[in-house]
């Protein structure tokens, strides 16, 4: 599976990273910090993973969901997060 992540924290990241190279199905295509570089690497990559953050600094996740539709062909799993309470 193609996955992508999409989160400002480069701990999260690299924890995440750490723990998806314990798959062997999962192909980690990339990572970003902000939407506005998750709307590219989605449609470079167009992945079946996407592990979104729920606030990331241009964009919320919820606003990055509604512009997903024009940019991924086809089926896409969205798994979102946050660290905050």
């Amino acid at each position: 599976m193609k996955t992508i992540i999409i989160d400002d924290d480069k701990a999260s990241i690299d924890t995440l990273t750490k723990k998806l190279k314990n798959y062997n199905d999962i192909e980690l295509c990339g990572s970003t910090g902000t939407c506005s570089t998750g709307i590219h690497l989605a449609a470079e990559t167009n992945p079946d993973v996407i592990f979104l953050d729920v606030e990331l600094p241009d964009l919320s996740g919820l606003e990055f969901l509604v512009q997903l539709d024009n940019i991924v062909n086809g089926w896409c799993q969205v798994i979102m997060y946050t660290g905050h309470p």
